[in-house]
């Protein structure tokens, strides 16, 4: 069954020059990109986005959008959890218009509330079905997967084992040397805490959790923290979002990262219109979702140093990049984790550790 999802990931996302049949006729006609010229001048000039992508890699997007429409973003940083509660309290008069960016499955269980004006974008036909919701609730922007990032010259001057697996997380070496986010705070770490409960089943993680608790030196308040606590020697490896990590790396920080052999978790990345917005904003928001389907909105992670995976076939990957099909990805299943989210959490603060207050000003992802 694996090998059936890794081969739907590398047919339907990763091929930059569109994907083909084995006869060589292609199969997907790519949509003619985003450009300035076919932009409608929007009557309203504003777009207001809720999103827990952070500095500076969101101002990317934002100002490449504005450059190409004319509809300046006004944006604010609020961490999955937080996005996902303030859209629950605004039901009756929204604030923002649009969501973008963080983990499918937290869309999943705020459309069921029937927060989220679905919507299928320009474009969204090229994308592989495993990416989609069948209902166009919310759409598909990146694709990401967890992996371990080490501290390259921690390693090795302290002649530390790079550790393949799971389990190789638990040798005692690495007591009070690991750093990861509270599953609580971070959409990042609920998706470890719901890929190893899929991978092992929910009890059997939970005694690995326990476990893997030994060696935690301090629960992160947000996804970015880890890496970057890793990046300058405040602990010598994290459990995160290669993009996260590979991030720090493009900012001179001494990260590396290894993908789990024995399989891990991934995300997909979304973006919603929420329902009931305000109405001069409409068009905007849907503009939004067409450009970031786009090659020109898609290239963007490329510029961004981002390193997120483009969903859009068409669309380049930044040199270097691991791409899905070359990892170990499990069959996750993003409903399944949308039901269990709140469940797992609280299990997680009782058998675990309670998260601690995440304090003022700190980004959370």
């Amino acid at each position: 069954m694996k090998k059936r999802i890794l081969c739907v990931c590398a047919a339907g996302l990763l091929l930059v020059s569109g994907c083909t049949s084995q006869n060589g006729e292609p199969e997907v006609e790519l949509q003619p990109d985003f450009t300035v010229e076919a932009a409608v001048q929007p009557e309203y000039p504003i777009l207001t986005v809720y999103t827990p992508l952070t500095e500076p890699e969101v101002s990317v997007y934002f100002d490449a959008f504005e450059k190409d429409t004319g509809i300046r973003v006004e944006w604010e940083h609020l961490s999955t959890p937080d996005m996902l509660e303030r859209v629950r309290q605004e039901r009756d008069a929204p604030q923002a218009s649009v969501m973008f960016g963080g983990s499918s499955e937290n869309y999943i269980a705020i459309a069921e509330q029937g927060l989220l004006e679905p919507y299928e974008p320009e474009g969204l036909e090229q994308i592989a079905d495993i990416y989609q919701d069948a209902a166009h609730a919310w759409s598909p922007c990146y694709v990401g997967a967890i992996c371990f990032a080490y501290n390259e010259e921690t390693f090795a001057q302290e002649k530390l084992p790079l550790p393949q697996t799971w389990d190789d997380l638990l040798d005692p070496v690495f007591r009070g040397r690991i750093v990861m986010a509270h599953p609580s705070l971070s959409g990042t770490s609920y998706t470890i805490v719901a890929g190893l409960a899929q991978m092992r089943g929910e009890d059997a993680a939970f005694e690995y959790l326990k476990k893997l608790d030994e060696n935690i030196a301090y629960y992160t308040k947000g996804g970015p923290y880890s890496p970057s606590a890793v990046g300058l020697g405040g602990a010598a490896l994290c459990i995160t979002f290669a993009h996260d990590a590979l991030r720090q790396a493009h900012e001179g920080l001494p990260i590396k990262i290894i993908f789990p052999s024995d399989g891990t978790s991934y995300e997909i990345g979304a973006m919603a219109l929420i329902r009931n917005a305000d109405p001069r904003e409409a068009q905007n928001a849907r503009t939004f979702l067409d450009w970031v389907l786009s090659r020109r909105g898609q290239e963007c992670y490329i510029d961004a140093k981002g390193e997120r995976l483009p969903v859009n076939p068409g669309a380049k990957t930044a040199e270097g990049l691991t791409e899905l099909d070359r990892v170990s990805i499990i069959r996750y299943d993003t409903q399944w984790c949308a039901e269990n989210r709140e469940h797992l959490i609280e299990r997680f603060a009782q058998e675990i550790r309670a998260a601690e207050d995440p304090g003022d000003g700190e980004v959370i992802e």
